[in-house]
């Protein structure tokens, strides 16, 4: 069994060696939804507070929407947009 270090090691090589690749994802409509929905409340919570992974989850969150939108399906879309909004109110 491997230690810990040893298995960031090989991690932090896999994200070197994979900095641009482009890995596709392919989801149910209702996939995407609960994924969007999870990812924006994740970006609420305090101790998500790493700049650089926010920002990357905040572009994960955009680029499904606007392929939700892409594929015609505007109503979802609009209503993920309702979750980017942490000062909206019922």
């Amino acid at each position: 069994m491997q230690s810990t270090e040893e298995l960031l090691a090989r991690v932090e090589a896999d994200v070197l060696r994979g900095q641009d690749s482009i890995l596709p994802v392919y989801l149910t409509l209702p996939s995407v939804a609960c994924m969007v929905t999870a990812l924006q409340l994740s970006l609420r919570h305090p101790g998500f507070c790493r700049a650089e992974c926010a920002q990357a989850v905040a572009h994960v969150i955009q680029c499904a929407i606007a392929r939700v939108e892409r594929e015609g399906f505007n109503a979802m879309a609009d209503l993920l947009r309702l979750g980017n909004n942490s000062a909206r109110r019922h």
